[in-house]
């Protein structure tokens, strides 16, 4: 196994992180899993976004990868937490910049990539699926007594929760990244 190496989140290492982790036709049955990132129960058009799966086994592989990206975002080193909501949040505005305040793509098609395979069913990944603005409007209030506050702050983006282990992390081109690296290396090794 190779030694973990910090990561640019960027166009190119997410799209080499998502094609890894595709599954093909190679990928067994049981190791088949589904993106839930924008499903339909979560108040998204069900015809919009194509169904996505990847191999655990491959995503396993590339967990340390994929929290590491997560951790540059700009909602993470900022966090949008909800008072009433179970853990952290993040809004898909939160996961557009990165902790620098940068837009972190040149492709949008990038942006979804980083986000459907955050949201895998079942597999140790770094965000939930995405609750949608319009979903939010529409919960019904008798469900939860907490929900009233909740879904109002629900109403202002969509938004997904955030895994406890998705922790700020520096880009390897930042020029304050090797102090941090060697304050934070054991954390990842």
């Amino acid at each position: 196994m190779q030694p973990f190496e910090p990561l640019v989140l960027n166009d190119e290492t997410v799209q080499a992180i998502y094609d890894r982790c595709l599954a093909n036709d190679d990928t067994l049955d049981e190791d088949r899993v589904q993106s839930m990132a924008f499903l339909g129960v979560c108040g998204y058009a069900r015809d919009v976004f194509q169904k996505v799966f990847f191999s655990r086994a491959r995503i396993a592989e590339d967990r340390k990868n994929l929290y590491y990206l997560y951790g540059q975002l700009a909602g993470v080193h900022e966090p949008e937490d909800l008072p009433y909501a179970p853990h952290p949040t993040l809004s898909i505005g939160g996961c557009m910049r990165n902790y620098r305040g940068e837009t972190w793509f040149r492709d949008r098609k990038s942006l979804l990539m980083l986000l459907t395979i955050g949201a895998v069913f079942l597999c140790d990944t770094p965000i939930s699926g995405f609750t949608s603005k319009a979903y939010a409007d529409g919960l019904d209030n008798n469900v939860n007594r907490r929900l009233p506050e909740l879904q109002k702050q629900l109403s202002t983006s969509d938004v997904t929760f955030v895994g406890e282990d998705v922790i700020p992390t520096l880009s390897p081109d930042d020029p304050a990244f090797p102090a941090w690296w060697e304050r934070h290396r054991a954390e990842w090794i």
